[in-house]
């Protein structure tokens, strides 16, 4: 199996560069940066924030880019997000966790 690396240079909504690595093999692109939850919040009252992060960070840990919220504990729940935001990192590769894949199409953005 042949295997190279591809740097990939994003900037974020605040004008940050992030370098990102990711590994080529013949199977395709191993994709590293993921859309995910955060979690916030007290115990038993949980609150999320809807971030692009790199798949090999910690589930609260560093983050590159804040697309919205999600508020399970509301009746109905609430979820915003900016689907530009959404649209621009999906064009770049990115992929949803089911969670939040589930929570997009629900809002009717299409993933």
């Amino acid at each position: 199996m042949t295997k190279a690396e591809l740097l990939l240079f994003v900037e974020n909504s605040c004008g940050i560069f992030y370098k990102i690595q990711i590994n080529k093999t013949k199977e395709g692109i191993g994709v590293p940066v993921r859309i995910r939850l955060m979690r916030f919040g007290r115990r038993n009252r949980p609150f999320y924030r809807v971030v692009v992060a790199d798949s090999r960070a910690p589930r609260d840990g560093k983050y590159i880019d804040k697309l919205g919220y999600y508020d399970p504990l509301k009746e109905p729940y609430e979820f915003k997000i900016d689907e530009e935001k959404v649209k621009y990192w999906l064009s770049k590769g990115a992929e949803p966790t089911e969670t939040v894949r589930a929570l997009l199409r629900r809002a009717g953005i299409k993933v």
